[in-house]
Formats: structure tokens, sequence, C-alpha cells
């Protein structure tokens, strides 16, 4: 598009027919146009938007009419309890850094321009250099703004048996240098840093590609900072293999975005009580988090009061409440399925479009056990599943204590 075509005379925000003021401006490497409002739009507030035919390509061709639409702004109210909220990001994104396109200045800005709530930046930590790592997060920084937008800085460490994102550490190794060639080295490394948070990154074993990170050998070293692990539409044995060694690990998706897209997509979502840095960082910690493959949805579950990704008290009964967020009206939710250890225990189907919906399961408890829950929407069997962090019910006898029995995601 030709940039100097696109302002505030051409790209429009109204309210009942007032205009909306605010600043235009465009991202040429990802072709995305930004109108920021001077002052936040109103709550539960229909706005219109309009794109006039001054609008031109690069090469000079106009549009050939103008285009409108509209679209409604939240009511600020949350919807889960506890004043919990639900937002939408990505964990793994490249740039030209290692082997993507453009800058973390373009990547974070597209981001939240496609309307992610928090982006992190992983790039290839074996291609990185320490000003490309410093530019990041000095980018991450700048993009950061509490209650709008979060901005993360990250490294891709990318081992033959499986590749691991890692977030907030102030430095970066990577499996070229001897000292962190082998997870034996690099898992030591992990368990030291304080406040670091790993990803197991799509988790596969073929023939072609053995990224399952050595069969999931346990670690206890590295369990209490590896805390997330990719979902399907990696091969769904992956994730009752990586539960059943032993890993406690929450649900997410992503996209690995390595062109020009950054946050055009939603892959997972987080539950926590407010959209800043820190309340995201303790959200991962935690595991309350779920992954999908649907820009409107969001699951959400509980059990016996405690946020999925917890570790629960034993007990004999396990009283579920799992809510599922569709902002999509012709989206259908067809299936709820609630799992202990892998084996299907409960089944709801809906086959509703409400905007909200509940279901409270009660179910055995059995120490030692993890249970979650997928959820299948949209009409389309084929789409990858939705699927909620798991909840671990300790065991007092042969419960792994590497991590705190009680996470600190109860409710109060």
């Amino acid at each position: 598009m030709n940039a100097a075509t696109i302002t505030t005379n051409t790209f429009q925000v109204s309210r009942g027919g007032t205009p909306v003021i605010g600043s235009v401006s465009y991202i040429s490497l990802s072709h995305v146009a930004i109108f920021q409002p001077s002052v936040p739009l109103a709550l539960n507030t229909v706005y219109a938007v309009t794109l006039i035919t001054g609008i031109q390509t690069a090469t000079g061709t106009p549009l050939s009419a103008n285009v409108t639409w509209t679209f409604t702004t939240t009511s600020g109210i949350p919807v889960l309890a506890d004043g919990m909220n639900i937002y939408y990001g990505d964990l793994h994104n490249h740039t030209s850094y290692s082997d993507g396109m453009g800058l973390p200045v373009d990547a974070f800005a597209t981001a939240r321009a496609n309307g992610l709530d928090f982006f992190a930046l992983t790039d290839h930590s074996q291609l990185l250099t320490d000003p490309e790592w410093q530019d990041t997060l000095n980018r991450a920084d700048a993009a950061t703004v509490d209650n709008a937008f979060v901005g993360l800085r990250g490294f891709e460490y990318t081992n033959l048996k499986g590749h691991v994102n890692v977030l907030d550490t102030a430095t970066y190794v990577s499996h070229t240098d001897p000292n962190y060639d082998t997870f034996e080295k690099f898992y030591p490394w992990i368990g030291s840093q304080a406040t670091a948070i790993g990803i197991f990154n799509h988790p596969i074993k073929t023939p072609l590609r053995d990224w399952n990170f050595n069969d999931w050998a346990f670690n206890a070293q590295a369990t209490s900072r590896i805390s997330l692990r990719g979902t399907p539409p990696y091969p769904a044995n992956q994730y009752l293999l990586s539960l059943s060694t032993g890993w406690y690990l929450g649900a997410m998706g992503s996209a690995d975005e390595h062109e020009i897209e950054w946050g055009r997509y939603r892959f997972m979502g987080i539950i926590a009580p407010q959209l800043t840095r820190t309340a995201v960082l303790d959200a991962l910690r935690a595991r309350r988090t779920f992954s999908i493959d649907d820009w409107r949805f969001g699951l959400a579950m509980r059990a016996n009061g405690y946020w999925m990704g917890a570790i629960i008290p034993p007990a004999s009964t396990i009283s579920f409440t799992i809510v599922v967020v569709n902002q999509d009206p012709k989206a259908l939710l067809t299936t709820l399925m609630l799992y202990d250890n892998g084996v299907l225990v409960s089944m709801v189907a809906p086959f509703t479009t409400d905007a909200l919906y509940t279901w409270t399961p009660t179910i055995q408890g059995t120490p030692g056990h993890f249970y979650y829950v997928k959820a299948y929407h949209d009409n389309d069997i084929a789409s990858p599943a939705a699927y909620t962090s798991p909840v671990w019910m300790a065991d007092t006898t042969s419960f792994n204590h590497y991590l705190p029995m009680i996470q600190n995601n109860s409710v109060p």
C-alpha cells in the first residue's frame, strides 16, 4: 500500500456517526494499518470503521468503493471467577535476528495491531548476537503498556532432540556451545535460572524428526522451570507421554512465526487478573493456560476451586467448573471431554453458540492422577481440539515433590 494515502482522512473510526479522534500509522513490512484513539474507547459500545477510496496501492490503484464494518467493545467485566480475565497471545516467534523476517520493532507493533494481548520473540539462540539480544528486550519494554499489551523477550534452544523456548532470563545459551550441547547439560542451566519459564516446542517423534526430548526423560532440576508444552496439532500421543513421565506441563499453542504475520492467529490464552508483564509471567509459571485453534474461543477449568495448572490436595471427589467463552455467534461448541490420566471419564455435547457456557461435572479423585479437558468447536471435528492445562492431585506417598504441593493460584 501507499502509506502516504493511509491517514485519518481515509481511515476513520466513528461512534454513532461522531468521529473518534486519533492517529493513524502503517507498518509497511507487515502491511498493517493502525488507528490509535486519543482516549480509550467506551465499554460495551458499537463503533464503525470506514476505509475511504483515497487509499491507494503502491502502484496508485485506489479502493474501488468505501469499505465499512462495525465492532463492539467488551463490557470490561471479568467473565471468570475471582476477577480473572482471559488474555490471548503467542510465545513462539522469530525475526531476522535468526531465521525469520523483519525486526523486533516490527514484530511487536504488528502483534499488538493484530489483536494479541501478549507476545514473545524467541529467536534461535545459536544465531543471536548480544546486541540483538539486548535490542529485543529494549523493544519488548517499549511495546509494553499495562492493561493494553505485554511484550516478552526469550530465545529458542535448538537441540537435535527437541527445541525449548526460554522466557524471562538475563542471558541465553546455545546448543552450539559445548557446555550446553545436550539436554543433560541444558537442564541444570535452566534449573539454575530463578525466573526462567521453559516451553517444550512442537513435540513430535517420526523417522524424520525426533523432537520429543529423549522420550520425555524426566529431569528433577528442570521441572520447576519448564512449565509449558506445545499441544496438538502436534501428535496427541506426545501430550500424554509428557504428562505420564512426571513433567508438570501446561497446554499452549503457538504460530512459530518465521514470516511477517505476527499475531495474525490465536493459539493460546492465559487466565490472569490483569494485563501486566508480572501477571502474564505469573500465569505462565502457574500453568493457567489453554491451547486453541480459533480467534474467538476461550477455555478455563477449575477443580475443587483451584485453577487449571495447580497441584491440588488429595480428595475423594473432584468438582470441576469448566467455562467456555465463545465470541463468535456463528461458532458451535460441540463437545467437551474430561480426562483422568488420559482416559475419558465424562463428556457433554452442548451444541450451543452461547457466548458463555459452563459445565460442572463431578468425578472420583485419585491421588497421583492428572485431569484435563478437551473441547471441539466450529462444527469441524478435523480441526485441532482446544485443551486446558491439567490439574494434578497430589499423592503424599509417591507424588514427586519437586514443585510445591499447592501452587499459588487457588481460590482465596
